[in-house]
C-alpha cells in the first residue's frame, strides 16, 4: 500500500508518468481503469507523449499481464437525418406535384433518439455482444430533392443513387431518415411519398444502405430498424460467404424457423418496451431476430443446423472495417514491442488514417490511450521487450 501511494503521488505531479500509471491499473484491474479513465483521459490524450513516455509505462506494466480478448471489428455506422423535402415530379395522368416538408424539432430528436438506441443498445444485444457498432449521425439541413418511384409509380424513395456521395466507401452501414410525406403545393394538399416505412438494398458486398420514415420510429420500440438492418446484415454475410446457408428470410412465417439445437418455435407477434414477449419476433434477448443476428436460428426441418450471422461472421469485419491481420506489429517485423507501441503512441489524438488503421486496435474509430493499453498486453515477450 505504501508503495501504491508513492508512487500514485509521485505520478500525479509528472503527467506523463501518471498516464502511464493509469495504463499499470489497467493491467490490474478493468473495473479500475475505466473509472479512472473517464476523468484522465483528455489529459492523457492531449498531453505530448514521447517515446520517453512508452518506457515510463513499460516499466510499470507487470509480465505477467494476459493477454487480452481482441474485439470483433465494429461496423461503422452513419445516420444521415434529412429534416427537408423538396421534390417535384408528374404522375401518371400529367398532374405536376411539388411535394415540400420540414421536420419538427422534436421529430429530428425522436430520429436521433431512436438511432442512438438501436445501435448502441439493441445491436449489441441482439447479437450477443459479438459486435458494437461505432455510431455516427449527421443532420442533414439540404432537402431530398432526388427520388425514385416505386410501388409502380405510386410512391417515391431515396435510394443510393438519389443520397449521392454520402453512400461511399468510409461506412459500413448508411442509414437514411426522412419524413416520407410532405404538403403538395401544386394540388393544395398533403402528400404521401414513401409506400413503405422501411427499405434495406442488396447491395453485395458494399456499404450496407436502408431507409426509413419517421413514421415508424416510434418512441416504444425499433422494430423497423430491427427488421431493415437485419436485412443489410444478412444481404452482406450472405455475399460475402461468411455466413452459413442458406441465408435466413427474416419475413418470417409459421413453420419456418425454430431455435437452433432445442428446435422452439418462435412466437409470432410483436413486441414493444411495454410489453416484451420472450421469444417473440423482436425481443431482443430471446426471439427470432435474436438468433438470426447471432447464428442461432435454424430451419424448422433441420433444427441442429445453425443460420444466421454467427460470431465467425461478425468476426470477420464488414464491407469496410475488416479484421487487423497482426494486431500490435505496426512496423511489419512480426513482432509487437516497444517499437510498435512507441508508433501507436506518437499517434494518440490523431485521427486514423483510415476505418482499417491498424493502431485502432479496439476499432472505435479513434486512437487512445486505451489501443496503447491493448498494444502493451500484446507485446511478444515480458516488458514488451525488442
Amino acid at each position: 500500500m505504501v508503495l501504491f501511494v508513492t508512487l500514485l503521488v509521485v505520478s500525479i505531479l509528472f503527467r506523463k508518468a501518471f498516464c502511464g500509471w493509469l495504463w499499470l491499473i489497467g493491467t490490474i484491474s478493468e473495473r479500475l481503469w475505466r473509472s479512472s479513465l473517464a476523468v484522465w483521459q483528455p489529459a492523457c490524450n492531449n498531453v505530448d507523449m514521447t517515446r520517453t513516455f512508452a518506457a515510463i509505462v513499460l516499466a510499470l506494466t507487470p509480465a505477467y499481464a494476459g493477454t487480452p480478448a481482441r474485439p470483433n471489428p465494429r461496423w461503422k455506422v452513419h445516420v444521415l437525418v434529412y429534416t427537408k423535402v423538396d421534390f417535384s415530379y408528374s404522375d401518371s395522368a400529367g398532374q405536376r406535384h411539388h411535394v415540400t416538408t420540414a421536420m419538427t424539432p422534436e421529430e429530428q430528436a425522436l430520429a436521433i433518439e431512436a438511432s442512438k438506441r438501436f445501435f448502441e443498445s439493441d445491436v449489441p444485444t441482439l447479437n450477443g455482444g459479438a459486435m458494437k457498432p461505432v455510431l455516427t449521425i449527421a443532420v442533414r439541413t439540404q432537402p431530398l430533392t432526388r427520388l425514385t418511384p416505386i410501388c409502380g409509380g405510386t410512391g417515391y424513395w431515396p435510394f443510393p443513387d438519389d443520397i449521392g456521395p454520402d453512400v461511399g466507401g468510409r461506412y459500413d452501414s448508411v442509414v437514411a431518415i426522412w419524413t416520407g410525406k410532405g404538403w403538395d403545393s401544386e394540388t393544395n394538399s398533403p402528400a404521401e411519398l414513401g409506400c413503405y416505412g422501411g427499405l434495406a438494398f442488396y447491395r453485395g458486398t458494399n456499404t450496407a444502405f436502408s431507409t426509413f420514415t419517421l413514421a415508424v420510429l416510434p418512441s416504444t420500440h425499433r422494430n423497423a430498424f430491427k427488421h431493415e438492418w437485419g436485412h443489410s446484415i444478412l444481404f452482406y454475410y450472405d455475399a460475402a460467404g461468411t455466413a452459413p446457408k442458406p441465408p435466413v428470410d427474416n419475413h418470417i412465417g409459421p413453420g419456418m424457423y425454430v431455435h437452433c439445437g432445442t428446435g422452439t418455435p418462435y412466437v409470432l407477434i410483436d413486441e414493444d418496451d411495454a410489453g416484451p414477449v420472450p421469444n417473440s419476433i423482436y425481443n431482443n434477448r430471446a426471439g427470432f431476430t435474436r438468433d438470426y443476428y447471432s447464428g442461432q436460428t435454424a430451419l424448422t426441418g433441420q433444427p441442429t443446423a445453425c443460420l444466421g450471422v454467427t460470431p465467425q461472421a461478425w468476426a470477420s469485419g464488414g464491407p469496410v472495417t475488416r479484421p487487423i491481420p497482426f494486431p500490435g506489429d505496426l512496423n511489419g517485423d512480426r513482432l509487437v514491442n516497444r517499437t510498435d507501441l512507441s508508433i501507436l503512441v506518437d499517434g494518440i489524438g490523431k485521427p486514423p488514417s483510415g476505418p482499417n488503421d491498424p493502431r485502432d486496435l479496439d476499432y472505435d474509430g479513434a486512437i487512445t490511450v486505451l489501443d496503447a493499453r491493448m498494444l502493451s498486453l500484446l507485446c511478444s515477450k515480458p516488458y514488451c521487450a525488442l
